[in-house]
């Protein structure tokens, strides 16, 4: 008889423990992170100032920026530009002209030049409108905004009809900023285009 082949596999033997299977699920996802994180921090450092100053402005703290000056390009006597920049949401900033008002602006001027990192707007005459003597809202606009070179930096925003929203800016040493109108919600014959409020955002110096 022909004894039969043994087999050379090895196998757990008497008293041994089989080894525990490796979760490889997780390496990916780590891997991803840690790719990402990577890219950040060299897009700041080998970018230059500017990829530089990109990533310190997304990660900043915000705070508030209070205007020294308000300014507009056009207003009524009761509605001035002051109204928006006063924290209460029943005043105003208007225009006093029908329509979309497209070309009017307010404008925020400051104590010196700023890092804007945001403005906060509320559109209409007042958080609510659903008020009997709601006016029209800015619907399109640009933010023109003017830095210590004199160079304009003009960028082109949408907003919903009613409610705060905040629209990102980031432009370094700015002294002043113009919200420009170019079309409006519910735009009509006898009412005008309002501003509840205009805030602006800037980096902490802490």
């Amino acid at each position: 008889m022909v004894p039969g082949r043994l087999s050379t596999a090895e196998g757990p033997y008497a008293g041994r423990r089989p080894g525990l299977a490796r979760d490889r699920s997780r390496v990916p996802a780590r891997l991803l992170i840690a790719a990402a994180v990577v890219a950040v921090v060299a897009g700041g450092v080998f970018g230059g100032p500017p990829a530089a100053r990109a990533v310190q402005d997304r990660f900043a703290t915000r705070v508030p920026v209070h205007p020294v000056a308000r300014p507009a390009s056009r207003s009524t006597p009761k509605q001035g530009p002051e109204p928006a920049g006063d924290g209460c949401s029943n005043t105003r900033w208007g225009t006093g002209d029908a329509g979309d008002s497209a070309g009017q602006y307010p404008e925020a001027r400051f104590a010196g030049p700023t890092d804007l990192l945001s403005v906060l707007t509320t559109p209409g005459s007042s958080k609510n409108t659903t008020r009997a003597d709601g006016q029209a809202a800015p619907r399109t606009f640009d933010l023109v905004v003017k830095d210590a070179a004199g160079e304009l930096h003009v960028s082109h925003h949408r907003v919903d009809d009613g409610g705060a929203q905040r629209v990102d800016l980031r432009v370094r040493d700015a002294p002043s900023v113009q919200l420009v109108l170019r079309t409006a919600w519910r735009a009509a014959p006898r009412r005008q285009v309002a501003v509840a409020e205009l805030e602006f955002f800037g980096r902490s110096v802490s």
